[in-house]
């Protein structure tokens, strides 16, 4: 199935993407339901994830995504201008996974294919009416996946996090980030610049 809500206005289906987050140590996973994989949906997503979490890792590191790494290099890769303001604003230092290395996030990869996994099952007979009611029911999903005692250490995520990686977290920034968008405009002869069509 796929993942997403019905528009109650259209009655369409809109599908979505599905964000994922996780901790290094005890794999601790966020979801979180986006309309776009822009830059926007992406930096909220993080900040989210952060507040789950209840604080600021070290480094961030991220998939080499247009919203996030305006050019992929294997030592000196150059990170967008956005996500620099917004890991500066977090006190995160991000660091972008090199291009065709699928080892180097192999953490979310694998976070993300075991929690969907689990989680279609739950989703597939249930109809959601909007993106806020979705990631609702995809917090409390998170919560059951990450209260799962794992076979191979005998502990849950939840307990991993608590006991091991809580006290290395940063603080969360005392005020949210306000999002930018940066385009270069080209001055029509009128002395206009056109932004979104407007």
């Amino acid at each position: 199935p796929l993942l997403g809500f019905v528009d109650r206005r259209t009655k369409e289906f809109v599908p979505c993407r599905l964000f994922g987050a996780v901790m290094c140590f005890s794999q601790l996973f966020f979801p979180k339901a986006t309309l776009t994989e822009k830059q926007g949906d992406l930096l909220r997503s993080i900040g989210d994830a952060f507040i789950y979490f209840g604080g600021v890792p070290f480094t961030s590191a991220v998939d080499n995504a247009k919203a996030a790494v305006n050019k992929a290099h294997r030592y000196d890769p150059e990170i967008n201008r956005e996500f620099t303001y917004f890991c500066g604003h977090q006190g995160t230092a991000p660091l972008a996974m090199r291009p065709k290395k699928p080892k180097d996030k192999n953490l979310i990869e694998n976070a993300l294919g075991v929690f969907w996994r689990w989680a279609r099952r739950r989703l597939r007979d249930r109809t959601f009416y909007s993106l806020g009611e979705l990631n609702a029911y995809l917090a409390v999903l998170a919560e059951d996946f990450n209260s799962r005692v794992q076979r191979k250490y005998g502990v849950s995520r939840r307990q991993k996090f608590e006991t091991g990686e809580r006290a290395k977290l940063l603080p969360l920034p005392e005020t949210s980030y306000t999002f930018g968008e940066w385009k270069s405009a080209k001055v029509h002869p009128d002395c206009h610049v056109q932004i979104d069509k407007n």
